[in-house]
């Protein structure tokens, strides 16, 4: 394994959708070249940010190029706030971008906090993407439950939708804390079943660095099993958290 200490992807110039910020959610092979689905940030002034979803693509996994100077796929009329946290699969006759899609935001203690649900939409190339999209997982509990981070899985059962669930007073743990969650969707009218909490045999305890917060997850799926990988406490701040759970 090598390490490479220089960026993949620059910043965008300024006054581009990705000027401030980058945050790669998904890659995926398309035609031999690495695909990369991520997050671009910059600031505004009214709120914290706007985030817009870009593509950037590779020959070799390690230098990456945008293809497009603009974004994938950015606010519109079903997107009004702002959108990030793609993830993207190979489906019939194309792909399909599972992705977060802001709502609003909500004063909380003092702070404007964002809302935001799931949505998807299809591409037949995996690069240019229809405008309408459909809501995949809304605010399921009321008052502010929010849903990101998706990420999808194939197993014996099907496909399944893993994602991140919180309140909009999360930053002060408790109940509306960051948990993490899954859903199964079936084919072919996308409909989602039932929410499954991800339950740890050994769960987080006081002072750990997932206290409070787990989040963010990717599902790997291998012979034996699956690796779950996610954010613990402050967005993965505190750490990077590793679970398995034995399939056999």
């Amino acid at each position: 394994m090598d390490e490479h200490l220089d960026p993949i992807l620059e910043w965008g110039p300024s006054g581009t959708f990705d000027c401030s910020g980058l945050g790669p959610s998904c890659a995926l092979m398309i035609d031999g070249r690495v695909h990369l689905y991520y997050s671009g940030i910059y600031p505004r002034t009214d709120v914290s940010f706007q985030i817009s979803i870009g593509l950037a693509t590779s020959e070799d996994g390690l230098s990456f190029k945008r293809a497009f100077t603009g974004p994938i796929r950015g606010i519109g009329p079903v997107d009004p706030y702002f959108v990030s946290t793609p993830f993207v699969g190979a489906v019939e006759g194309g792909y399909r971008m599972w992705y977060a899609s802001g709502t609003g935001w909500a004063n909380v203690r003092g702070v404007l906090e964002p809302d935001y649900i799931l949505r998807s939409c299809f591409s037949p190339d995996g690069m240019m993407w229809e405008t309408r999209s459909s809501v995949v997982l809304g605010d399921d509990l009321g008052d502010g439950i929010s849903q990101t981070r998706p990420w999808i899985t194939q197993d014996a059962g099907g496909m399944r939708l893993w994602y991140s669930r919180r309140g909009r007073d999360f930053r002060a743990g408790g109940n509306e804390a960051y948990r993490l969650f899954s859903r199964r969707i079936n084919i072919p009218d996308g409909a989602v079943g039932e929410a499954e909490p991800v339950v740890f045999s050994n769960p987080p305890t006081t002072g750990e660095f997932d206290n409070w917060m787990q989040a963010y997850c990717c599902v790997m799926q291998c012979a034996s099993g699956e690796v779950m990988f996610y954010n613990g406490d402050g967005f993965g701040e505190a750490g990077i958290g590793w679970a398995t759970r034995d399939l056999t």
